[in-house]
């Protein structure tokens, strides 16, 4: 629900380029899975639960949107010229990151429905 449909996108690009700073990412995914395997078995749906995955997820998205730029800013395929290719990947990058918005609030705009107005009296 954090990352909507279109900011899982943004994730596999994390193992693009491999780095010092690779090993701290991988081993805090590692440790999330591990926290939530053992410590979060009952019921992971819980915001409390959910509520330490929001950096690391934050600093994924954002590194992974990192990557797809350069990405499609230094590809050879593309018949752009290289200002064209640099607008081109912010735009696909900014695409993105709004659908990712927009597939978030439609997963929980179920859970602003006020079903009973008494209850907010």
């Amino acid at each position: 629900m954090f990352l909507g449909f279109f900011g899982v996108a943004f994730l596999p690009l994390l193992l693009r380029k491999i780095s010092h700073d690779m090993t701290i990412y991988v081993s805090w995914w590692i440790g999330m899975l591990l926290y939530w395997s053992v410590l979060a078995t009952g019921n992971v749906r819980h915001d409390y639960y959910q509520v330490i995955l929001t950096p690391l997820l934050s600093i994924t998205v954002a590194y992974g949107a990192v990557q797809l730029y350069d990405l499609i800013a230094k590809t050879k395929r593309l018949p752009l010229s290289k200002h064209s290719k640099h607008l081109f990947a912010l735009g696909v990058c900014v695409v993105l990151f709004i659908a990712m918005l927009i597939g978030s609030w439609q997963a929980v705009k179920g859970f602003f429905n006020v079903n009973n107005w008494e209850y907010v009296e």
